[in-house]
């Protein structure tokens, strides 16, 4: 989708997920986020193609404990008109190198969370 590509990087996006090049879009985000910057992500990785969730990727965690930046868990349904869900932030604590399970705990919580949202529609 080279239209959608051209689009997101004109509005700063940063691919984060890319199996050639995932440290350095590791990185970027990095930066983007020390910088004070909004990054918006998108925790499954890629687009699901049924209506329930796909598992979530660790990366929106590692980003969120290694700057120690809020975390506010959001939905944007894709049925009938286009709107956006946002919860209540969640504020965690900076960590030098956080731990796997530490990694696994968030994903389970935010996938909790998430499911709840949308069950809740």
């Amino acid at each position: 989708m080279p239209i959608v590509g051209s689009f997101l990087s004109s509005i700063g996006a940063v691919p984060v997920q890319n199996e050639s090049n995932e440290l350095a879009g590791i990185r970027a985000a990095l930066r983007v986020l020390e910088q004070g910057k909004t990054l918006a992500l998108f925790p499954e990785g890629r687009v699901c193609n049924h209506d329930g969730l796909c598992p979530f990727q660790p990366g929106w965690a590692y980003l969120a404990l290694k700057t120690g930046v809020p975390v506010v868990p959001s939905i944007i349904p894709r049925r009938g008109k286009i709107y956006m869900q946002i919860a209540a932030p969640w504020t965690l604590k900076k960590v030098q190198r956080p731990r796997q399970e530490i990694l696994e705990d968030l994903n389970a919580k935010l996938f909790s969370q998430i499911d709840q949202m949308l069950k809740n529609l």
